[in-house]
Formats: C-alpha cells, structure tokens, sequence
C-alpha cells in the first residue's frame, strides 16, 4: 500500500498513517518525514563532497546507506552505511570537470526510506608545480639533452618542452612524471632556447619556466690555413642554477677529454695552439654551475697532417691497353678532406717522378690514369700514388706495381719467342695468359695459359706462308689473398713478330697459260697496311690496275675481261716492313701470250 500527497509539501512536513477499528478508534502509527539531501563542493577543493540530510522520522536510532554516481549516465555504488548521523565528507576519486551525485537511504526492518537526488559539480583547476630546469647540454652523439627535477605535484602525467626559435606550432611532449631528462634530435651547431611546463592528468599546465629559460651552447673555432693556432668561441649559458660559475676548456687527443684551463664565467673565447706531434684534436667547452652541475657544448674536431690523409690508397693494377699507353687502376678511402691523387713513375723504382694528377670526385671510390708518354714496349715502368695533406705537411702513398714489357722475337719462320718480365704489385701472381692476333685474323687468340712464375713462351706456327706478322701480348691475373678481395687483371705491352721483311717478283707471267697466269708479289713480313701495288703502260704512263690488298695480283685485264696487249709494263710496290722500315719497289714486268 502507498500513497502519493499532491503539491509540494515541503521537506518540513511529517506523515503518520492512523488505522481506524470497528469501533472508531484511532490507532496512530509513528510520524515519518522525507529526507531532504543536499551537497557542497569543500572549499571548492574539488577533492571533498559534504553531505548533509534530515531524519526521517523519530526512531530511537537510525541506518543509513550513502550512494553516489559520477555524471549522469554513471552508474551508482554504496560509498558508506552510516548510523544515527546527518552529515558525511566523502573523498572523491579524480576528477577532471563532471557533476557528481548521491542519494541517501534509511534503513530499517520494515521499509526503505529515499533522499532526493542532489549533486555538485567538481572541476579540477588547481595548476601542477613546474619542474625545476637544470641544463642544456650536448651529448657524446651531439644530440642536444634537458635535464630537470622532477614536479612535486603527484598528479603530474608529464612535461612540456618548446623551444626557440619554434620549428613548429607545438611542444614536444615527454610522458611520465619521474621523466628527468629529454634529447632533442635538432641540430646541434645552431643555438636553442628552452622553457618547460609540467601537466597533470586534467591538462591543467603549470607555470612556464620562464625565468629559468636555458639554451645550448655551439663551440665554433677558427684558425689560418695551415695554423696550429686555434681561436675557440662559444655563446654564454643563460640562467644556469643556482648560478653560472664559469667555463670549462677540454680536449681530446686519446680516448678521453681533458681538463685545460677554467674560464670565468664573462669570459667566452679561448686560444690555443696545438702542438706539433698532435695530428687530430677535439674540443668541447663546459659551463660549470655554482653547486657543480655541467652543461657540455657540441664537439669541434680538427686535423693536421696525416689526419687528413686516407686509410689506405691500393694501386689495382698497372697494366698497358692497345694503344701502348700506361692504364693505372687504383682505389682508396675517401673518408677523408683531400682533393688530388699524384701519380709518380720511375724507371728503377727507386727514384719516382710526378707524371700526373687526378682530382677526386664526391663519392666515388674507384680512379684511373691513363699514362702516354711512358714508353712502355720498351721497358717496364714502376708506378705509385701519393696523397698529400692539405699543408703538404705529410703524404701517403700506395704500394708499387710494376708495368709488363713483352719482347717478341722470330728465329724462323714459323716461330715466335716471347719474353717478359714478372708483374709486381700483388701479393702473388696466379697466371699468366698469351694471346695472338695478325692483321688477316683480328680476333684475339688464347695461345697459352702459364703458371704465375712464367716469364717466357715459345710459339710455334704450322702455317705462315703469307710471312704475316703477329702481334701478342700477355695478361697476367692476380693470386688469391689480396687484403681488399680485389682480384685484378693486368695486361702487357703489345709485342710483334719481327722477321727479315722480302718481297719476289717475277719478271713475267702468262694470263693465257695453266699456270703462272697472275702477276702478284709475294710479300714476306710486310705490313697489310699501307700496302700499294700499282700497274702502268709504260709507254704512255697510265695506270692500268692498283690494289691495297697484299693478296691481290695483276691478271692482265681490263675491269670487263679483255686482255691487256702483250708488252712490258712498269709495276711500283710500296709499303712497310715488320720492322717499321719503310720501302718502295718499281721494275718491269713482262705480259707472255
């Protein structure tokens, strides 16, 4: 059974329900009242809600269940059970901005009485303590590092860096509230100016750092070309803390830096001279705080002599290509400031002289040169490549190798010798190939494959009947072992088969007959190029056949078959011998019917 009163009767009024018998007696049962609930912010603390309710009724002790829901689609919970009181301070969970409610219950063994709802709103304002900022400063990867302690304000999720000037609209953000340090990846050798802010759960951000804004400092140095006078600069470390007590000078020669000389802390250049055994040295500068916190700027590297030169330089090969001219193959670490390779020659590989130079291009490893004046058909030369330092104070230079000159000589006809000496410049030398071509037979022939101590070949021809010349050269390859995985090839000069150079002539031939039908030279040892043979009436002088071909003869008629009269005819034949001698034959030849 229940009743609901119409109109608002006000949290004062009591109801009591009264059961009345047969006899129209009035039987009263105990007064009842609503509970009328009501919430506070504490102090707008927004950590307390205070509640206070009235009774329900005037029972000698009473029970009552505290509930409470956060938002209005939250979900409720029993937060307390309470007996014989009006009021509770309830301790909220975080809250960054809602409206928290609750209801109260009274309990007893026959019915339930229920408060109002009634809420508040609780919004977290209250600002995290900044973090307190200690430094700026460049680490051993040249990455800029802050460095802070810690907010003291428990709720704190993180940190908020900006730095100047802005690369972009927004912080960097660093999570976690014991977080104490932050690494910039921005360039190291341009100044930057830093401030932090801490946030809490709600985003609610502290202060900036404003007055402890701190900035890296960039080491730059300078000096003459060639000097070993080194001028060190840096900008000043602003609102170091507790207070800036000077600056620190260090080098590094070995493996550490070390301590030179302390500055004062208006002092911002230092001198220095580098001493002559020091061919690479590092500088960094530190500022010094007056409770002994340190703040490094980026490091400064110079070098001197053969600090500046390559690892290794390693001549390949020194080898010689078809035109007889010197190619030098060779590599290096390019690693390092330089700009020109030098290219030494000597004929005893004692006493070398500069015959050229090659410029270095960016990333490029690999270089080769091409020597024509080295006169290498006739003696083998020694090669190296130098590298000088900047100052020319000091060079480096490769290992040396050692050119292939090839010697072809022909004690018959039909066989060629050929002699070398061995190629140096490799730890060893596998092989040795000979090849073989003519002037009739251009394509290289593969004649021979030698072991690496081979330094002599026979060649034995089954046919040089047309006397021809030959032309050899010899490619030597590279053994196993080589400290940089190379294995290169290296060729000789170009040698020829030299013999006594002949030409017969008949003085007579028969372009009717069986036999000896064609008038035509027989060339021994006679270059095919530069070759004429050349036919004439002599008596009126005009040229009656000509050819270049060595293997062309006169047959005695015209271009349309017809016979040339029978008379004597002037032939003239020129050309080069094997030798390089030049001649020129004229002489009658006689046309037989």
């Amino acid at each position: 059974m229940y009743y609901k009163p119409t109109g608002s009767l006000g949290t004062g009024c009591y109801y009591f329900v009264e059961a009345i018998d047969a006899f129209n007696s009035n039987i009263p049962a105990d007064s009842i009242r609503t509970i009328s609930l009501s919430v506070r912010n504490e102090n707008n603390t927004n950590k307390y809600a205070l509640l206070d309710w009235t009774k329900a009724c005037f029972c000698p002790y009473y029970n009552y269940e505290i509930s409470r829901k956060i938002s209005s689609n939250g979900a409720w919970e029993s937060v307390a059970t309470l007996q014989n009181q009006f009021s509770y301070k309830d301790t909220l969970p975080p809250i960054c901005k809602d409206t928290v409610f609750y209801k109260v219950e009274e309990i007893n063994s026959s019915c339930i009485s229920v408060s109002n709802v009634a809420g508040a709103l609780f919004e977290d304002k209250i600002t995290p303590l900044p973090p307190v900022f200690d430094s700026v400063s460049v680490n051993s990867q040249q990455q800029i590092q802050l460095g802070w302690t810690p907010s003291l304000s428990p709720d704190v999720e993180g940190y908020l860096v900006y730095k100047y000037p802005f690369l972009s609209s927004d912080s960097d953000t660093v999570w976690g509230n014991m977080t104490t340090f932050f690494i910039d990846n921005v360039d190291a050798t341009q100044v930057w100016l830093y401030e932090m802010a801490a946030f809490d759960r709600c985003k609610n951000t502290s202060i900036l750092t404003e007055n402890q804004k701190q900035n890296n400092m960039v080491l730059t140095l300078n000096r003459e070309e060639c000097s070993r006078d080194i001028q060190l600069s840096w900008n000043a470390y602003i609102n170091m803390l507790p207070g800036l007590a000077g600056y620190e000078i260090y080098i590094k020669t070995a493996s550490d830096f070390q301590w030179v000389e302390t500055l004062p802390n208006s002092q911002l250049s230092y001198a220095y001279k580098v001493p002559e055994n020091i061919d690479d040295i590092s500088f960094l500068v530190r500022a010094v705080s007056t409770n002994g916190k340190t703040s490094s700027s980026n490091i400064q590297n110079i070098a001197f002599g053969a600090a500046n030169l390559p690892s290794y330089i390693y001549l390949k090969a020194a080898s010689v290509n078809p035109a007889n001219q010197a190619e030098i193959e060779f590599t290096a670490d390019m690693r390092k400031p330089f700009s020109q390779f030098e290219i030494l020659r000597s004929e005893n590989g004692n006493t070398f002289a500069q015959v050229g130079n090659v410029n270095t291009e960016s990333g490029k490893s690999d270089y080769s040169f091409l020597d024509r004046n080295a006169k290498v058909e006739k003696n083998p030369y020694f090669y190296q490549i130098r590298v000088n330092d900047a100052c020319r104070e000091q060079s480096k230079t490769s290992n040396v190798a050692k050119t292939i000159c090839l010697k072809v000589s022909s004690p018959t006809e039909k066989e060629n010798d050929l002699d070398w000496n061995v190629y140096e410049g490799w730890g060893s030398v596998a092989s040795y190939s000979v090849y073989r071509f003519s002037e009739s037979s251009p394509d290289k022939v593969l004649v021979a494959e030698l072991s690496g101590s081979a330094t002599s070949y026979q060649d034995f021809l089954l046919d040089n009947s047309a006397f021809e010349k030959y032309t050899y050269f010899v490619t030597a390859a590279e053994g196993d072992g080589n400290p940089y995985g190379i294995h290169a090839k290296a060729n000789s000069s170009r040698a020829w088969s030299v013999g006594e150079g002949q030409i017969y002539i008949p003085n007579a031939f028969t372009p009717n007959g069986s036999r000896n039908n064609i008038f035509i030279p027989v060339c021994k040892f006679v270059e095919h190029e530069n070759y004429v043979f050349t036919i004439y009436s002599r008596f009126s002088g005009l040229k009656v056949f000509e050819t270049t071909n060595i293997d062309e003869g006169w047959t005695g008629r015209t271009s349309d078959g017809a016979l040339y009269p029978v008379d004597a005819y002037v032939y003239k034949i020129s050309g080069v011998y094997s030798t390089g001698q030049k001649f020129t034959k004229t002489g009658i030849v006689n046309l037989l019917e």
